[in-house]
């Protein structure tokens, strides 16, 4: 309240020394979870705790709501609860289907997906969103607005445009193709 923070970030959820053994791990995790919201709601602050998967049973692609390591009351008390997954290899590239005349799961060009798991204010779930990561500034994007964006901390004066790092493919040599 000092400072007028509004946001806080507890980097992850397994490093919390929550006092609890190994037979009540589970509720000492619910407890804070509890007081977390507590303390959001009475200072009107945003809370975001992060916290890691489990490892995804196999043949499992995607992250779904239960797949969180801890309790399983963390998905259920949380707001909001959403999924980073990192694009892998395989998936930039795509996979081709048994002619070659076209794709069985075309190539992503992101990095990164944004997976929306819950939102219990709007009440969706399953949104997706591709963002492109930048390990420079450690920043994610999604558009050239985003990527060119000067932050109040940072006091750099850039003397020339920095240039945008994702080719669109729609451009062509002689324009775009339509």
């Amino acid at each position: 309240r000092k400072y007028g923070s509004k946001l806080f970030i507890v980097d992850n959820l397994m490093t919390v020394n929550v006092h609890a053994g190994d037979s009540d791990i589970y509720d000492k995790q619910t407890e804070f979870i509890s007081w977390l919201i507590q303390f959001s709601t009475r200072f009107n602050v945003c809370t975001i705790l992060v916290a890691h998967p489990r490892k995804l049973m196999h043949g499992q692609e995607e992250m779904e709501m239960y797949d969180v390591a801890g309790s399983s009351n963390l998905i259920n008390l949380a707001h909001r609860a959403f999924a980073l997954k990192k694009v892998g290899k395989k998936e930039k590239a795509g996979v081709l289907n048994r002619r070659a005349d076209g794709w069985e799961k075309p190539p992503c060009k992101h990095d990164v997906r944004l997976t929306i798991l819950k939102d219990r204010f709007r009440g969706s779930s399953g949104f997706e969103v591709g963002m492109h990561y930048d390990m420079k500034s450690r920043r994610f994007f999604t558009c050239p607005e985003d990527y060119d964006r000067q932050y109040s901390w940072d006091t750099t004066v850039y003397e020339t445009e920095i240039e945008y790092p994702i080719v669109d493919e729609e451009d062509e040599v002689f324009g775009k193709i339509e």
